[in-house]
């Protein structure tokens, strides 16, 4: 096996000459994309954790408050798939999951 350590963006006509080139361009374009990596995150992406945080916890509050037990299949679907599992629980019409907030009265 070639080692690409032994090339060092030197390429001449040998052999091995499109190998070369592909190393020597992929360490430039992984460099100039390091450089711009390191941008300012913008208010959403850094408040993204946190409303990901409070939607799990809505998820698996509505899980305890709609089966009044823990069922492992609705703590498993709130835990996995929290913003789905929000939206499955307040479209079903069940007087035992009724949260004041949404409450059809």
């Amino acid at each position: 096996m070639i080692s690409m350590e032994n090339f060092k963006c030197k390429c001449d006509g040998t052999d091995n000459y499109h190998l070369c080139t592909a190393y020597c361009l992929g360490t430039e374009n992984f460099t100039a994309d390091k450089k711009e990596e390191k941008k300012d995150k913008t208010a959403l992406e850094k408040a993204m954790p946190v409303l990901k945080l409070m939607m799990l916890a809505f998820a698996i509050y509505l899980s305890f408050r709609c089966k009044q037990k823990v069922d492992p299949l609705d703590l498993g679907m709130a835990i996995f798939f929290s913003p789905c599992y929000i939206l499955y629980r307040l479209a079903l019409v069940d007087n035992q999951c009724a949260v004041p907030l949404f409450d059809m009265q």
